[in-house]
Formats: C-alpha cells, sequence, structure tokens
C-alpha cells in the first residue's frame, strides 16, 4: 500500500529539512516545491501553471483598479488544480513525504494512506535558523518582520485553497515543535508512520 506524510510548516521551523530526513529515514521518495513542479512537467502539465499563484508567493492577491486586494480565481484555480493533479499522481504510484502545497487537504479522501503533519517553532528559534540557514537579516526586528510575512501567506493560500484553517491542530495529526531538535521531530514522525502503515524495520 502506497502511504503520503504531509508535512506543513511555519516558515524558519526546519519544517523543510525535516521531511527529507523523514523520507530518507523510510526509504521514499521526497517532494518539495521543485521537485513537484519538475514532476508536474514529467506528466504534462505546464509547471508555470502551478507557478501563477503559490503558497510563498505575494502574487497571489492582484491589486484592483480601486488598490483593494482582489483575489484573481481564474489563475489561483488554474494553479491550484495543477498543483492536485500533480500530488495525485505521485500519491497513486508511490510512498512519499510531500511539503506544502495543501497535500493533506488535497489528498484527504484517502485518510487510512496519509499522515499529516505541522512542523512549528518559537519565534526566536525561527528567527536562528532564517539567518544560519535562510540569509535573513541578523537585525531582530527585520527578520521576524519577513517570517510572518511568510507565514501569513502560507496561511492565506491555504485557507482560501482549503475548507480547513492553516496550523490548526484539528487539521493534522501530528503537531511538532522543532526545538524538541530535529532527529527527535524526524523520530517521531518515522514512527508515527510505522505504527499507522504497520511499516516493518
Amino acid at each position: 500500500m502506497n502511504f503520503t506524510i504531509t508535512i506543513a510548516r511555519e516558515y524558519g521551523s526546519g519544517g523543510r529539512f525535516i521531511a527529507a530526513m523523514v523520507a530518507k529515514k523510510l526509504g521514499i521518495a521526497f517532494y518539495d516545491k521543485s521537485l513537484i513542479l519538475e514532476e508536474s512537467s514529467n506528466i504534462g502539465i505546464n509547471p508555470i501553471d502551478m507557478e501563477v499563484f503559490d503558497e510563498e508567493q505575494s502574487a497571489f492577491y492582484l491589486p484592483a483598479m480601486n488598490n483593494s486586494p482582489v483575489l484573481d480565481l481564474e489563475f489561483s484555480q488554474k494553479s491550484y488544480m495543477a498543483s492536485l493533479k500533480t500530488i495525485q499522481m505521485i500519491a497513486a504510484t508511490k510512498s512519499s513525504v510531500i511539503v506544502g502545497r495543501c497535500a493533506d487537504y488535497i489528498l484527504a479522501d484517502d485518510p487510512d494512506s496519509l499522515l499529516r503533519v505541522f512542523i512549528y517553532a518559537p519565534m526566536e528559534s525561527k528567527i536562528k535558523r532564517g539567518i544560519k540557514y535562510y540569509g535573513l537579516s541578523k537585525a531582530y526586528a527585520v527578520a521576524k518582520q519577513e517570517i510572518e510575512k511568510n507565514d501569513h501567506r502560507r496561511k492565506k493560500y491555504y485557507n482560501f485553497i482549503t475548507d480547513g484553517e492553516w496550523g490548526n491542530p484539528k487539521q493534522y495529526d501530528l503537531m511538532i515543535n522543532s526545538d524538541i531538535g530535529i532527529d527527535a521531530a524526524v523520530e517521531a514522525i518515522v514512527a508515527a508512520a510505522e505504527k499507522k502503515f504497520n511499516i516493518k524495520k
């Protein structure tokens, strides 16, 4: 049986790195934004369609003539459908760990084959990680603002696309504070997957 672990994460929480380590530990495929885009082209979907609106792109909302934020429904729907088709194809053909892109919502119709994880961390930790790994400004206020902006985009994208609420514990099977340590976070997810999907060591 194929299974999917979806990883939603706060910016700077280390969620993508944790997801990659989980996939490696379980010996299954790993997909982040760039790899999903690559996979979409392999099945005949134009990656540009998927990038028009993205969970990390401020262009998700376009300015109207009156300067009020309005959503371009045609383009956002096209983008979402491209993601949906690609993620459904991945889930149907292989076990994998998928980062972001509302994968938990897209695959919700098959809960027995799905483990939904949300990674978060205190702001102080996210700032330290952001400065060290993501090139954020060393000025606390500037780094904090950038993190909050990215999380706001992800939340707005998820809440618009789905009927759920990004970061709400009720939306996930496992909520992990990455301050417990990257290795500990990986082990917790692997243990949950092994239990749920009856994976033999």
